[in-house]
């Protein structure tokens, strides 16, 4: 029984697919929808958009100048941080 090769893909090859933009709409909006969900911070992309997610969730009143400095420091320097660069 001979095995089957999954053929490669030539290093010239784009990867990417494009999407009719009704459809990345839809997507969108279905991303939303699962970020309104629990726990807070589901659906995000990555760790820095989970967290201002958290953040973005908290009422009001929770939302102290602490608060606010954090969100501005996760939102301006959390990548940065991750990747060592700063």
């Amino acid at each position: 029984m001979q095995k089957f090769k999954i053929p490669s893909v030539p290093p010239t090859t784009n990867k990417c697919i494009r999407f009719p933009n009704d459809i990345i709409e839809e997507v969108e909006k279905a991303i939303q929808i699962i970020q309104t969900l629990e726990p807070t911070g589901i659906g995000a992309k990555d760790l820095r958009e989970c967290f201002l997610l958290q953040i973005d969730a908290l009422p009001e009143e929770k939302k102290t100048s602490d608060v606010l400095i954090l969100r501005n420091i996760i939102e301006n320097h959390l990548v940065a941080k991750m990747q060592n660069t700063i």
